[in-house]
């Protein structure tokens, strides 16, 4: 077992210089991989599990909308798709393309284990791995591809960033 005032030291070296030998090995010469960067080379957590839409304000593993899941009673927001909105949707078409997301988000979910990334957060979220609201930033996948890749496929929701018509 490693002492912890090591431990300390080797995380406090960490922080202090990102490690970038990482990408010069990987043959990515020139960047420098950040702990959250190097944490999803790291960390992904696979994920078994039956998701079903969140209903009432107990909220375990569900659906909460194109974007927003709960993992066993930790909020995730899905960090590479923007979708529309389902708690105040801006027109009847916003809502009705909300459900469809909701649906096709659902579906792959429930498909088949995938592994859940973390991700960095950009200009939106108050930086790590967690946004403005404190859900937590991830990636979904499976087999290479993201839930986000399923949702775009299918005219629900958009990268996130990406510009492109309101919803409505």
């Amino acid at each position: 077992m490693m002492p912890v005032g090591l431990l300390v030291a080797l995380c406090v070296f960490g922080a202090l210089f990102p490690w970038s030998d990482f990408d010069r090995l990987a043959g990515r010469e020139g960047t420098v991989v950040s702990w959250t960067s190097l944490n999803r080379v790291i960390a992904p957590r696979h994920v078994s599990a039956q998701f079903s839409l969140c209903l009432g304000t107990v909220r375990t593993t569900c659906v909460a909308d194109a974007d927003t899941i709960w993992l066993e009673g930790e909020e995730i927001l899905i960090a590479d798709i923007d979708a529309p909105e389902m708690a105040n949707p801006r027109c009847a078409a916003e809502r009705e393309l909300g459900l469809r997301a909701m649906a096709s988000l659902t579906q792959w979910l429930n498909e088949a284990p995938f592994e859940m990334l973390p991700t960095s957060a950009d200009s939106w979220s108050r930086g790590g791995d967690v946004d403005a609201h404190g859900r937590k930033l991830r990636v979904l996948e499976r087999d290479g591809k993201s839930a986000a890749d399923a949702l775009v496929a299918a005219g629900v929701a958009r990268r996130r960033g990406a510009k492109g018509k309101r919803w409505c």
